[in-house]
């Protein structure tokens, strides 16, 4: 039969989206080839058209297809034309287009934005146009304009990579429908499993397309320049500081690999503290929409420790639902297929610097318990101490929640209690920088003797020893003429009560912590372990200068000394993990966001080579 264009049957042409194009369904007999496959079957392949299958993929955009007719005698001419691997999740059938169209795009978990349904027929055009709200409708005559579209640019993919990942999904998909287990059971069959990879340097490419590309799954939408290497540049410096945590999530289960699906990026901090939860604050998740379906994105964030989020909608996951995923695995960086368990448990209690490191250790044990100096309350308390450690440990746990109850800060935050009733096997990793410290401000409550410290604007060049009592209140809120209206009713309340009931304690040197490292070194229970990180010895100060601090190296020395006193601890100092000066960032233990993986590699280390007590 001879080919006709009948241009009176044609709906008007749409107006062009600004969308770029993910992924075309194509309809066959009078588009993608001429002739009518039930009706005297195919009179003339276009050989543009198949060109045009070829160059997309490489592109990275893939072809689906959409087509009334018989699946078997249809499937057969695409093999004939050598495009069987090229096309993915073909619907080949004699039901209407609108819904098939809909299924194919909620398979492949993309936006209808994204995509383009290309018929001759106006009719299917407008079924599903009216079916899939958004979707891109053209007829044939876009075929010999697509590879010079700017919707059509895609990203350079030459090795297939991106539709041999489709290809994965659609083997995955026709599994899953023969499934009659349920969805859950057919998961548990698939050997889910993720790898964190914390090395953003390498892949900064593919966590900016993450971050920019994604929509269903990116949960914060917070983005970069589009033009890319502002953007890769921009996201390493977000990436670089001591209170910052990032990581790729690589996945892959019995049917392959999926490569980097996912990308997160925290901070230290959060604007209310959650007990029992992360206190960090999310910058980026985001997830590839080739994961959908899967739990991936629920199994990270609970991973993280449910950090706080601030979701911008719409996303097609509700994270903070209860539901337990039991179908994920976490395998190790080095390929194997489980990490490690080294301890039924870890807690760490640190400074600034002990969130970002323990983040690291998080795989290696079912419990993860961390402490560190945060903000809470319109306050800094600190807690990196031995000295101020023991000072808890010595109380009963209702005199420490009853003392933050005044103060408006969780005790878990201004007092946390690791070191009580530690299970057998528990690992200890604990920095007490603060005893190293020149001059640091110490408040003994009266009645129970309870100590604790706090920083404050001004309290870094006041003379406690000389200050009268009482006088705090009246000294630091005349100091703090640029407090916000919360900060001056904040501080002034924790001031009045230092003011009632505690007293400056005087200065207490290296020698003088030692007593109380040791005292919690000997809380390790049997099969336990304890780890003692100490600070680089040279820290940058205001103007961005390098000096080594005297106390510093005091204090590393006497902790070394009482360290090598027990056979089951170790001390680990970040001078040796420090590879640059650059890597040393203004403050004590602030270094960038590398030095704490390395030095929770040590970590690592020394809790495989040190024997359990």
């Amino acid at each position: 039969m001879s080919y006709v264009h009948e241009t009176t049957e044609f709906a008007p042409a749409p107006q062009v989206a600004a969308a770029a194009v993910r992924l075309i369904i194509w309809d066959l007999d009078e588009t993608f080839w001429r002739g009518t496959v039930s009706e005297g079957g195919v009179e003339r392949f276009i050989e543009a058209n198949h060109d045009a299958v070829v160059e997309l993929s490489r592109r990275g955009i893939m072809n689906s297809i959409c087509s009334k007719n018989d699946e078997g005698s249809t499937l057969e001419i695409i093999r004939g034309l050598g495009l069987s691997d090229y096309f993915v999740f073909p619907s080949i059938s004699w039901d209407a287009k609108g819904p098939r169209v809909r299924a194919i795009i909620e398979d492949m978990g993309l936006r209808p934005e994204n995509v383009m349904f290309i018929d001759d027929n106006a009719a299917n055009r407008r079924e599903v146009a009216a079916l899939v709200p958004g979707v891109q409708v053209e007829d044939e005559t876009i075929c010999e304009l697509l590879l010079d579209d700017p919707r059509f640019r895609g990203k350079s993919d030459p090795d297939l990579s991106r539709l041999a990942q489709y290809k994965l999904l659609e083997r995955k998909a026709q599994d899953r429908a023969k499934a009659t287990d349920g969805v859950e059971d057919f998961l548990r069959s698939c050997d889910i499993r993720i790898t964190i990879d914390y090395d953003i340097e390498s892949n900064i490419e593919r966590a900016v397309e993450l971050i920019n590309r994604t929509n269903q799954l990116n949960f914060t939408k917070s983005r970069l320049p589009e033009e890319p290497g502002w953007a890769g540049r921009k996201l390493l410096r977000d990436c670089r500081a001591h209170t910052r945590h990032a990581g790729l999530v690589r996945v892959s289960d019995r049917y392959g690999d999926y490569g980097y699906v996912g990308f997160f990026l925290s901070i230290s901090g959060r604007e209310r503290i959650t007990p029992g939860e992360s206190q960090r604050r999310l910058l980026h998740f985001c997830f590839s929409c080739r994961t959908m379906g899967m739990g991936i994105e629920r199994f990270v964030y609970e991973h993280l420790g449910r950090p706080e989020l601030i979701v911008a909608p719409p996303v097609v996951t509700d994270l903070f639902a209860p539901m337990a995923i039991d179908w994920i695995k976490i395998g190790a960086p080095d390929g194997a297929d489980r990490v490690e368990q080294l301890a039924p448990e870890i807690r760490a209690l640190g400074g600034c610097e002990m969130t970002a490191l323990a983040a690291y250790l998080a795989p290696y044990t079912p419990k993860l318990a961390v402490a560190g100096n945060v903000h809470a309350g319109g306050l800094f308390p600190l807690i990196n101490s031995a000295i101020l450690s023991v000072s808890t440990l010595a109380q009963p746990a209702a005199t420490t929640e009853e003392i933050a109850a005044r103060f408006g800060v969780p005790a878990e935050v201004l007092a946390p209690r690791p070191f009580d009733n530690p299970p057998e096997g528990t690992v200890f990793v604990f920095s007490g920088a603060r005893d190293g410290r020149r001059r640091w401000p110490r408040f003994r409550h009266r009645a129970s003797g309870w100590e604790t410290c706090f920083l404050l604007p001004g309290f870094d060049d006041f003379d406690f020893d000389a200050a009268p009592p009482g006088s705090l209140s009246e000294t630091f809120l005349a100091k703090g003429k640029d407090w916000t209206p919360v900060e001056r009713e904040q501080r002034a309340r924790v001031l009045a009560y230092l003011d009632e009931d505690f007293e400056c304690t005087g200065q207490r040197t290296a020698d003088e912590a030692m007593p109380a490292l040791q005292r919690l070194i000997e809380c390790t229970p049997p099969g336990g372990k304890f780890i003692v990180l100490l600070n680089a010895t040279r820290e940058r100060v205001t103007g961005g200068e390098l000096q080594v601090v005297d106390t510093t190296i005091a204090y590393n020395e006497r902790a070394r000394e009482v360290v090598a006193r027990y056979p089951f601890a170790a001390a680990i100092c970040y001078d040796d993990v420090v590879n640059s000066d650059d890597e040393i960032d203004l403050g004590a233990n602030h270094y960038v966001r590398q030095v704490f993986f390395r030095g929770s590699q040590k970590v690592l280390e020394a809790i495989r080579s040190l024997p359990g007590r």
